[in-house]
């Protein structure tokens, strides 16, 4: 309890920033026939995350401009990502030091945007939704884990290296039928990921074309 009301004290006031006033602004043409006919703002972002923005878009209908609501809200999601991360965390390191890892994976400072920004709260959400489905299924809760592993791989395009990173501690161990059921979601999505690319032409060019191996290189380094 001490812990979420700390938490309400640093979300009160962070308010709405940015896109969401943006996506506010059209809230009163969203209609059954509108988000059909692709009509929903930014249609395809929607569909690489679509559980994460059903909830956020959930929060626009509902709150409208009431900020002290999303704020609220803000606070219960690290709140409930914090439980997640510390839950994972405490098999592999101790009670204690899970604690104050999960804090801190959360609550970073230079998280800002990923804590107080409702629109951005994915890159919190998603790691907690595939740490705790790594969790379910590794303690043998093989239905609520593959379940979580689902709905944690297509919660947003920030999934794909928190699964392969955290498979291999079922690698490792041999454990290659928890292996699959954690994986086979994350592989399906990054399918339907290319699929939707592909069907919307969002295919875009991140590097130059004649980029040489010198000046990668050089880049590379300073890094």
């Amino acid at each position: 309890m001490g812990l979420f009301i700390v938490l309400l004290y640093i979300c009160i006031g962070t308010g709405l920033h940015t896109d969401d006033y943006i996506i506010l602004s059209s809230r009163s043409e969203w209609t059954v026939e509108g988000v059909l006919s692709l009509g929903l703002p930014d249609f395809p972002n929607f569909l690489y995350s679509a559980p994460f923005f059903l909830f956020y878009l959930l929060q626009i209908h509902l709150f409208s401009n009431n900020v002290l609501l999303y704020d609220i809200v803000k606070a219960l999601t690290c709140f409930s990502c914090i439980i997640s991360v510390y839950n994972f965390s405490k098999k592999h390191i101790s009670v204690k030091e899970s604690y104050y890892f999960s804090l801190l994976f959360i609550l970073y400072p230079i998280h800002e945007a990923s804590n107080f920004n409702t629109i951005s709260l994915f890159y919190i959400v998603t790691p907690a939704l595939v740490m705790y489905a790594h969790s379910l299924i590794d303690n043998g809760r093989i239905k609520s884990g593959s379940i979580l592993s689902w709905l944690a791989s297509f919660s947003s395009y920030a999934s794909p290296p928190y699964v392969f990173g955290l498979s291999y501690l079922f690698f490792r161990k041999k454990e290659y039928k928890k292996l699959k059921l954690f994986m086979l979601p994350q592989i399906v999505y990054i399918v339907y990921y290319f699929i939707i690319s592909y069907y919307f032409d969002l295919f875009n060019l991140k590097i130059k074309n004649n980029i040489s191996f010198a000046s990668f290189f050089q880049n590379y380094i300073l890094q």
